[in-house]
């Protein structure tokens, strides 16, 4: 049987706010097997990111962990002490986060960092093998001259460069899991193709689990085993990614389908959904999306609804696939 590399479980997560304590992420549920990669999605406000942090235990001082479990292996990452949790953050489990030039420091050259990193969770090896190592993994990550660029500053090379100078820095101990926090948002589609070819690659020969999140569904169909569709703190959808692309159920994953621009269709103008994820101070009664959803009825502005299971390993959170059983059943 195949084991999960992460397993997340009931994990809730508050933020403190001048009005009291309020929920960013809302008792979600998910793993992530060895190998596979799996695709959170949803627009900025769904607590994608928050989720990733709490993961790392990197998360900022207003937010608390106030329920669940977050198993990498066989340990509860959220039991670990700070000198238990810094031996896997880095080493077992590694980051590559949105903006590759604010996460380089600008004082030290690319070569040094890595070295630094390496020579952190390994600490027998010396600094002409980390140095080696460290050109062997820019070589890796498809950079054409690591001597050079061992030698340079963030700060004369390109945002591509940079990014994959920070993929090499979070593989420099081979990481089980790697999580990928909009890694190619900033990039042009040229580059942001490569650095998710090389995460497929780096999936390939490492059998590293890979958490990638993203706003963009256009990448989500090049890169994703599996998604978890986020918002509003709770996973909304989840599925493979054939059946999430050829079958969404829940309206929010449609609409954000609908607003992927087709290159060979002439549309007068492009699909977005209306309004916007609400602030998690002011939540509606109910499904957290019946503000914007275009098929809500009378019961998703009174209870929100709990995750249905529709098919093998597809989950939907939506009062709609409640009906359609109903109906089904002559009900």
């Amino acid at each position: 049987m195949q084991h999960n590399m992460l397993d997340i479980q009931d994990l809730t997560i508050e933020f403190k706010t001048e009005n009291g304590l309020f929920p960013a992420v809302n008792d979600i549920n998910l793993s992530i097997k060895q190998g596979e990669i799996m695709c959170i999605v949803g627009e900025s406000g769904s607590g994608k990111t928050i989720t990733s942090l709490s993961i790392m235990q990197i998360l900022p001082s207003i937010a608390n962990v106030s329920s669940g479990e977050i198993w990498f292996k066989e340990q509860n990452l959220l039991a670990l002490n700070k000198k238990e949790m810094s031996g896997i953050r880095g080493n077992s489990v590694s980051m590559i986060f949105q903006d590759a030039m604010s996460s380089l420091d600008p004082l030290f050259t690319c070569g040094h960092q890595i070295v630094e990193t390496i020579r952190t969770h390994k600490k027998d090896v010396t600094k002409e093998q980390a140095l080696e190592k460290a050109k062997e993994l820019l070589k890796k990550v498809g950079i054409a001259h690591p001597d050079t660029i061992v030698n340079a500053y963030p700060y004369e090379l390109s945002g591509g460069m940079c990014q994959r100078v920070m993929i090499a820095m979070a593989l420099s101990c081979e990481p089980k899991l790697l999580i990928a926090d909009e890694p190619t948002t900033a990039l042009d589609v040229t580059v942001q193709s490569q650095i998710l070819k090389l995460l497929k690659q780096i999936r390939k020969d490492f059998n590293t689990s890979i958490m990638f999140i993203t706003h963009d569904l256009g990448v989500v169909a090049e890169i994703a085993d599996r998604v978890a569709v986020m918002y509003a703190g709770r996973i909304v959808e989840e599925g493979d990614v054939k059946s999430i692309f050829n079958n969404p159920q829940h309206p929010y994953t449609e609409g954000l389908l609908k607003s992927i621009p087709k290159l060979n269709v002439k549309s007068e103008r492009f699909y977005s959904i209306k309004g916007s994820v609400p602030s998690i101070t002011e939540m509606p009664v109910g499904c957290k999306f019946n503000p914007r959803c275009s098929k809500a009825f009378a019961n998703c502005f009174k209870k929100e609804p709990p995750a249905f299971n529709v098919g093998e390993h597809r989950k939907v959170r939506c009062w709609l696939m409640d009906d359609e059983r109903m109906n089904d059943s002559g009900e």
